[in-house]
């Protein structure tokens, strides 16, 4: 279990799936360059945001710490000289601002609002940052980018030279958050699609196609609410894919949260499948064999896939053969899997972690420090 610091901690819960019907989403994005952009925007454009769903956007650019003697985060006005130090930084956050205004500007009024923050500080407490902002808007979902991406050739790349520390400062976040958190992993499958999106809904298609994993918990009922979110008044195309053992097998291990996922299933199946747009799918399966095949044959269909981090879940027959082979813990067991390079995958995954809570007195977690290779050479972190 993660205990954020005390001053993180939330009075009550922020999480899209405690989020009611008509309320805007107040959501935290963290982009570290220009290459996180064309993602992080088609993620968004994704969610669909409507005078129905309207979305609060607070934008992140985060830069590492270097030449300054103290961290800072202002809000980002253009022609202030004041709020990005002088050089290619001040031009680089105005790129990446302009392409987050253009989004907003491309919706109807009342659908999206944007808030951008330029924030730079060390890697190793830029977590604060992240969470305090997130804590002060009341946001429910920060969404940040993995520290790896698919390369031309289909390999797999870092997203940036200091990539490690990132994947420190990710972790982190997942770690302090006040609110829940969202990892999107790039593959490519989202590029593109913002400008194909008016021709692809006009031809009786969707501009979007979207596959969500459940498996049971807190976290999977998080990315499912997420994804019925984006779902919801728009023009996208949701399939949910629950796994279930066999009931001879079933361990009640906790039947408070099974009793929950069958709520929120129930729920979803009520308000959003409609046999068309949005589907559910139920599978028996005999174990993590059988469930990675179902998950193999289905996701080249989809442009994105969510799927839970389950970090706080019992340990399952359905997770329980892939679960010694996890490269990147902060993706979570099924995560891992989809992003892995042996799996083969080329579809943008969102990994999705629910708010968590600090048990009372219990000490806090340290933060994570990142590699001392992945520093920036011209400044400390």
């Amino acid at each position: 279990m993660y205990h954020p610091e005390e001053k993180y901690v939330a009075n009550h819960r922020r999480t899209v799936e405690h989020k009611k019907l008509g309320d805007e989403l107040r959501a935290v994005a963290c982009v570290h360059s220009q290459v996180d952009v064309g993602p992080m925007v088609a993620l968004l454009d994704a969610a669909s945001p409507t005078p129905a769903t309207p979305l609060a956007l607070y934008l992140l650019h985060l830069m590492p710490l270097a030449g300054l003697t103290s961290s800072v985060r202002r809000h980002f006005k253009h022609g202030d000289p004041n709020c990005v130090p002088t050089g290619s930084t001040a031009t680089e956050s105005e790129r990446i601002v302009n392409a987050f205004q253009f989004f907003v500007a491309q919706r109807p009024p009342g659908c999206s609002s944007l808030l951008p923050y330029v924030c730079i500080a060390p890697y190793a407490t830029m977590h604060d940052d992240v969470c305090a902002v997130a804590l002060e808007k009341r946001a429910m979902l920060i969404i940040v980018p993995f520290h790896k991406r698919l390369a031309i050739d289909g390999s797999i790349e870092p997203t940036s030279p200091n990539a490690s520390a990132i994947q420190a400062a990710n972790r982190n976040i997942l770690n302090y958050s006040p609110c829940s958190v969202a990892i999107l992993v790039d593959r490519g499958s989202l590029s593109g699609v913002v400008s194909a999106a008016s021709a692809a809904a006009t031809d009786g298609g969707f501009p979007h196609r979207v596959a969500m994993y459940f498996l049971g918990g807190p976290d999977d009922r998080e990315a499912m609410a997420l994804a019925a979110h984006m779902a919801e008044d728009a023009p996208i195309g949701l399939t949910v894919f629950r796994f279930l053992l066999p009931v001879e097998w079933q361990q009640r291990l906790n039947p408070e949260e099974d009793q929950l996922d069958e709520e929120a299933m129930q729920d979803f199946v009520r308000r959003c499948v409609d046999e068309h747009r949005v589907l559910y799918s139920q599978h028996t399966v005999g174990g993590s064999d059988e469930m990675v095949d179902v998950i193999r044959n289905t996701s080249m269909s989809f442009n994105l896939l969510v799927v839970g981090r389950r970090a706080e879940s019992h340990e399952s027959p359905l997770t329980a053969g892939i679960s010694d082979w996890s490269e990147h813990l902060e993706l979570g067991i099924l995560g891992d899997l989809l992003t892995s390079t042996d799996f083969g995958c080329r579809v943008s995954t969102l990994v999705v972690q629910q708010q968590t809570r600090a048990a009372a007195g219990e000490l806090c977690k340290s933060p994570e420090k990142p590699e001392q290779a992945q520093h920036p050479p011209d400044g400390p972190v």
